[in-house]
């Protein structure tokens, strides 16, 4: 999701798809509306006329509308429009937050899993959903602290949330491996198959060893241990997280 820091503008971009096709809709007939945190029509922001649309719609969010209260809210945007007459709505939600002071970057993960951008682009990887798990899980302001710190704990809350990024991915990441890729008259082939399992196991570790650089407790962090169609889970000090993996 989208991560918007508390009290900026932001700029949404809607695809205008149908069907999975771009589209051009029909003069005059694109509206935007913006829902706030309990799913409230936001007075200002509701049914605004978009003009010049072509296959994509900007929806310009004025920084007044995304304030906040809460530790994370909501913010829904919703663009209604026609082509060739029949209606058609595309929803768009952004989370607002404050800044996330991290140096933890999406390449951190890709090279991880060895991933070009084609199969890990940026907007896959959700930092800040890493950031909420880790903190909820380690308590206190034991993240924070670790990530303001100026010290070498610094760097091992930077690689605790690439690594529960990676975690997070696991689920999805055989769908996302291409065997073989072209760029131009360029290409490239993997020389066998990814052992999943096996990058599972290395991620968990990875993520333990962070987790104890930073608190000094071993976490025993969740592993999920998939035979067939059984999943056992071996919980830590911090909670178990069930999450099946695919690829057993």
């Amino acid at each position: 999701m989208l991560t918007v820091t508390a009290g900026d503008a932001v700029t949404l971009v809607f695809p205008i798809l149908v069907n999975g096709e771009y589209a051009t809709p029909d003069a005059g007939t694109v509206t935007y509306s913006l829902r706030d945190n309990l799913g409230a029509l936001i007075s200002a922001q509701t049914d605004v006329a978009l003009s010049n649309v072509g296959t994509d719609a900007f929806v310009n969010i004025d920084a007044s509308y995304n304030t906040k209260v809460l530790k994370t809210e909501l913010r829904t945007a919703i663009l209604k429009f026609f082509v060739n007459g029949y209606p058609y709505q595309i929803t768009q939600a952004y989370r607002i937050a404050d800044w996330l002071n991290i140096t933890a970057s999406p390449d951190d993960v890709r090279t991880l899993f060895a991933f070009s951008r084609t199969e890990l682009p940026d907007e896959a990887i959700d930092f800040y959903e890493s950031y909420l798990i880790l903190d909820n899980q380690l308590g206190g302001t034991v993240l924070s602290d670790a990530l303001s710190s100026g010290t070498i704990k610094a760097k091992y809350a930077n690689d605790a949330l690439a690594y529960r990024a990676a975690f997070d991915l696991l689920p999805s990441a055989p769908l996302r491996a291409l065997r073989k890729e072209a760029v131009g008259t360029s290409s490239y082939e993997r020389f066998s198959h990814v052992d999943f399992d096996d990058l599972h196991d290395k991620i968990v570790g990875l993520l333990e060893e962070a987790i104890l650089n930073i608190t000094g407790i071993t976490p025993t962090y969740p592993t999920m241990l998939v035979k067939g169609n059984r999943m056992d889970v071996i919980g830590g000090p911090y909670g178990a997280l069930m999450v099946p993996r695919p690829y057993a």
